[in-house]
C-alpha cells in the first residue's frame, strides 16, 4: 500500500541570517556610495550631523579604495571621460590666509543701524546702485534651462546654516616692544586660484542678430526664479541668447561640495558667456577651513578677506581677461537679523572683489526690495502697487520679488551692451 506523504514544509531561516544579510547588504551599500556620502555631508549645514556623516562616509571611502571596490565605478567614469575629484578643491590649491597658529583677529559684528549705513552707502566702485528708488541643502543639481529668443542662431558651443560667529571685544594695549613683521612668503607654483593681476577691460562687443548677446545667469536656488524672469526680460529687449544654471545648496564656503572655480570654468567652456549675473551666498556663512589647518571664524575679518579672494577667483573666470562683463548681485537681506548681518558681511567681501576686477561690476540692488536696507515683505512696485516678495522662509525672493531685481538689473545690461530689438536695423555705433 503506498504511503501519503504530508505536505512539503516552506523553507524557512532563522531572524539573525536575516539581519545578518541586511548588515551586509547595507555595509556593500555603503562601501559602494562612500563618495556620494561624503559629497552629501560636505553640503550639509554644519553640526553633529554633517560630523558624523563625514566620518562614516570618510571611513568608508578608505575602505572601499583599499578593498578595490571603487574599480568599476573608476572605470566607468574614465570611459565617459570624468575625472576623480581631487583631495584638495581647486578653489582652496595654494589659498593664502594667516599662518597656522595664528588666532584672526576678530571682526566687530555690524549693527542694524550700520547694515542700513552700508547698503544705502556702498564702499567703492565699481558698484552701480540701481533704479530711482530708495537704495538700500539638497543635492547640488545643476539646472540649466535655455531659452533663445530674438537671435537667429544659436552662438557657438539654496535651510540656512547656523554659524558661530566671533564676539566682539576691547582691544587691550600691549607693553611688549613690537615684533618685527616677517617677510611674505612667496605664492608656491601650484598657487594657480590666486586672484591675478587685474587686466584691462575689453570694450562690449556688438550685439546683433547674427550675434546674439550670450547671457548666463548662475548662482545657488536665490536664482531659481530670477534667472528664467531676466532671460525672458533680456531676449525682449534685443537679441539673447540665455543660459541659466542653478545649483541649490552650493556656496563658496563649500567647495568640497560644489567648487564654483570648476563650475565657472565649465560653463565659460559650454557657454561661451559674454555676460555673467551672478547671484551666490544663501547658505555662505559657515566657518570655513583651509587645506593646511587654518580656520576662519564666520564673522571674523580673516573670514571676509578669505571670502573675497574665493569671490575673486570665480569673477577673474567668468570675466575671461576682461573680455566678458560680470554683474554680481547684492544678498538680500534675510529675515532673521543674524542672516541679514551675515549677507552684509557677504556684501563687503564680495563688493571689495568686484572693486579690484575689470569687468566686474557689483550691483546692489537691494532697493526696491527692502524697507530702507531693512528686511521687508511686502513692497510697492513699479507701478505703486503693494505686492509680496518673499518666500516663507524668509529668505528667498518669490517671482514677483524676482521681477523686481530682473527689471533693475536688465538696465546695465541694456546700457552697457547696447540691445537693440532683433527686428530693428542695426547700423554701426556713434
Amino acid at each position: 500500500m503506498a504511503v501519503r506523504s504530508g505536505p512539503e514544509r516552506s523553507p524557512t531561516t532563522s531572524i539573525g541570517h536575516v539581519l545578518l544579510a541586511g548588515a551586509i547588504g547595507l555595509l556593500l551599500a555603503l562601501l559602494l556610495n562612500a563618495r556620494a556620502v561624503v559629497h552629501a555631508g560636505a553640503g550639509m549645514t554644519q553640526g553633529p550631523l554633517r560630523a558624523a556623516t563625514l566620518v562614516i562616509g570618510r571611513t568608508a571611502l578608505q575602505a572601499a579604495r583599499t578593498s578595490h571596490l571603487t574599480w568599476p565605478r573608476d572605470q566607468l567614469d574614465a570611459v565617459l571621460g570624468r575625472q576623480a575629484p581631487p583631495l584638495v578643491p581647486p578653489l582652496l590649491a595654494g589659498a593664502g590666509g594667516p599662518s597656522p597658529g595664528t588666532t584672526p583677529a576678530p571682526c566687530v559684528t555690524p549693527t542694524a543701524a550700520a547694515l542700513a549705513a552700508l547698503i544705502a552707502a556702498p564702499e567703492a566702485p565699481p558698484t552701480a546702485t540701481i533704479g530711482s528708488r530708495r537704495c538700500a541643502c539638497p543635492m547640488a543639481t545643476a539646472t540649466t534651462v535655455v531659452r533663445r529668443q530674438g537671435a537667429s542662431a544659436p552662438p557657438p558651443a539654496t535651510s540656512r546654516p547656523s554659524a558661530g560667529h566671533a564676539s566682539s571685544a576691547p582691544a587691550v594695549p600691549s607693553t611688549a616692544p613690537p615684533r618685527p613683521t616677517p617677510a611674505p612668503r612667496p605664492a608656491p607654483a601650484t598657487a594657480t586660484n590666486q586672484p591675478q593681476r587685474p587686466v584691462a577691460a575689453m570694450p562690449p562687443r556688438q550685439v546683433t542678430a547674427a550675434a546674439p548677446l550670450r547671457l548666463l545667469v548662475t548662482g545657488d536656488s536665490l536664482t531659481g526664479y530670477l534667472g528664467p524672469e531676466l532671460v525672458d526680460e533680456a531676449a525682449a529687449a534685443g537679441p539673447v541668447h540665455g543660459v541659466v544654471a542653478t545649483h541649490d545648496g552650493a556656496g563658496l564656503t563649500s567647495p568640497a561640495y560644489v567648487d564654483w572655480s570648476v563650475v565657472a570654468r565649465q560653463q565659460v567652456a559650454r557657454d561661451h558667456p559674454d555676460a555673467v549675473v551672478v547671484l551666490l551666498g544663501g547658505n555662505d556663512f559657515q566657518n570655513m577651513t583651509l587645506p593646511g589647518g587654518q580656520f576662519f571664524l564666520a564673522g571674523s575679518s580673516a573670514w571676509t578677506q578669505e571670502y573675497q579672494r574665493r569671490a575673486s577667483v570665480c569673477m577673474q573666470i567668468w570675466a575671461q581677461g576682461g573680455k566678458a562683463r560680470v554683474y554680481w548681485l547684492s544678498m538680500p537681506p534675510a529675515r532673521n537679523r543674524q542672516w541679514a548681518l551675515d549677507d552684509a558681511q557677504i556684501n563687503i567681501a564680495v563688493q571689495r572683489a568686484a572693486a579690484q576686477a575689470p569687468g566686474v561690476t557689483y550691483l546692489n540692488v537691494l532697493g526696491p526690495i527692502t524697507d530702507h536696507g531693512r528686511y521687508a515683505d511686502f513692497v510697492q512696485n513699479a507701478a505703486g502697487q503693494t505686492v509680496l516678495i518673499r518666500e516663507q522662509d524668509g529668505v528667498h525672493l518669490n517671482i514677483a520679488g524676482s521681477t523686481i531685481v530682473a527689471q533693475e538689473v536688465l538696465p546695465v545690461i541694456e546700457r552697457d551692451w547696447r540691445l537693440l530689438p532683433a527686428t530693428a536695423k542695426v547700423g554701426p555705433r556713434p
